[in-house]
């Protein structure tokens, strides 16, 4: 336990999602594990696990801001033997080629704040993303969403049909019969990290 996380070392998966929006957390968790329990839920920062086709995933909210997922990746990294940590959610850009709902896959991420310094245990600005997770997202956005590229080899995106997002909770929430991205992404994850 830590003052933010009230889990049990081994209720929290090697393989952590971390969406910002906690009810984000719950819908992943409702939508997309099996046999998923509520594991935190200090301030209303919900923590799911469960399994995905059998392998035991954990859905953990972030909350908003460099501090906060700061709190939870630092105590997640070091006191839950997590491995990996997927950030999944909303971020800003600034570029016209960017739509609203698309997906962005970033290698490189910059921050004025302090957290790539305790990331990288040195003094720089840059958080690097894992090129080997990278991979794996970028091979299933190009066979199941036909991923497109900007300019910058640092930056890549996928248009996704309006189908394949979570709506706001004040619109009807659409789900496919089919596999939608999300699993595509997470079935191939497990399937090279496991």
């Amino acid at each position: 336990m830590t003052p933010h996380i009230s889990s049990k070392k081994e209720d929290i998966a090697n393989i952590v999602l971390m969406p910002g929006d906690p009810l984000r957390a719950k819908y992943i968790a409702d939508n997309f594990l099996e046999d998923a329990k509520l594991v935190n839920s200090v301030r209303n920062m919900f923590a799911y696990t469960g399994y995905y086709k059998g392998k035991k995933i954990t859905v953990f909210a972030s909350g908003m801001g460099m501090p906060s997922i700061g709190i939870y990746s630092y105590e997640l990294y070091h006191f839950y033997n997590v491995d990996t940590i997927i950030r999944i959610g909303s971020c800003g850009a600034y570029t016209e080629d960017l739509n609203i709902f698309d997906t962005i896959l970033v290698n490189q991420s910059y921050t004025e704040g302090n957290f790539a310094y305790a990331l990288n245990g040195s003094n720089k600005h840059i958080a690097s993303s894992s090129s080997c997770i990278n991979e794996i997202i970028e091979k299933a956005a190009k066979e199941n969403s036909g991923m497109k590229k900007l300019d910058s080899t640092q930056k890549r995106y996928v248009n996704l049909p309006k189908k394949d997002y979570v709506e706001p909770a004040s619109e009807q929430v659409i789900i496919e019969e089919e596999k939608n991205w999300f699993e595509k992404v997470v079935e191939l994850l497990t399937e090279k990290i496991f």
